[in-house]
């Protein structure tokens, strides 16, 4: 079992990174696609940034978004996979997807709880400048968490 966990776990990143480093899925996305570090990270304008938030990448094609924590000194890497949507200035993530194989918002597609996110949809506000975009909202618990990315690819 663990063993096609790891191959399919395998398989799902290296169609992913395929994916992403040669054709625009279902055509270009606009702005979003590609690779995004996260720069900056505040909770109730405190800023959050750890070793964790400054190893995190957002990467974006078609509808899914794939979160990935930069390899630990062990050779580990978390990928986390959801699904985006942009409506002006409004975007969401949402990590709480499903398979037959596991629970909603569990393993692959759990959210990165190392920068505060939540296995939900979350209902963020966006703004977007060139290479740079912000996304702020107000978690369950009344915090407000502000993100800030840098594109890198």
């Amino acid at each position: 079992m663990k063993a096609a966990l790891k191959f399919l776990t395998l398989s799902l990143l290296i169609v992913l990174s395929a994916a992403m480093s040669g054709c625009q899925n279902d055509g270009h996305i606009g702005w979003i696609f590609g690779s995004w570090r996260l720069d900056g990270y505040t909770v109730d304008g405190q800023s959050a940034m750890d070793a964790q938030a400054r190893a995190t990448v957002f990467s974006f094609q078609n509808s899914v978004v794939m979160v990935t924590l930069a390899p630990s000194e062990h050779g580990d890497t978390d990928t986390l996979y959801g699904s985006w949507t942009e409506d002006g200035d409004s975007f969401t993530l949402d990590f709480s997807h499903s398979d037959d194989q596991r629970p909603s918002g569990t393993d692959l597609y759990s959210a990165p709880t190392w920068i505060g996110m939540q296995s939900m949809k979350m209902e963020m506000a966006i703004i977007h400048h060139d290479r740079r975009f912000t996304l702020s909202w107000t978690d369950p618990e009344g915090r407000n968490l502000v993100y800030k990315f840098k594109k890198i690819l």
